[in-house]
């Protein structure tokens, strides 16, 4: 994305970093609660969830183009990083237990 975004959209590195840390964040807040949402749960649902919300932001990102808006690719970027936070923990777990 960074290089989408300096090279293909002109912007520069500091409207780069801006436009990347609010997924950053997303990734933070929801490994923690995915981690903790599987302890109880179990892992699988997790698992398959958050790939498949990850893979729902990788598909929007795919579409888009020179002229596609900003906000959209900051949308699909969080909705990547948050099914990416919801995947990780469970599978740090599970790595753990094996």
């Amino acid at each position: 994305m960074p290089f989408y975004l300096q090279g293909v959209r002109g912007l520069n590195t500091n409207q780069v970093g801006l436009l990347i840390v609010p997924s950053a964040v997303s990734f933070i807040i929801t490994g923690p609660i995915g981690g903790r949402l599987s302890d109880r749960h179990g892992w699988r649902p997790f698992t398959a969830g958050g790939l498949l919300v990850a893979a729902a932001g990788i598909f929007i990102l795919s579409r888009s183009g020179v002229s596609t808006p900003i906000a959209l690719l900051v949308l699909a970027m969080l909705v990547q990083s948050v099914g990416a936070g919801i995947f990780a923990s469970p599978q740090q777990q599970l790595g753990a237990e094996r």
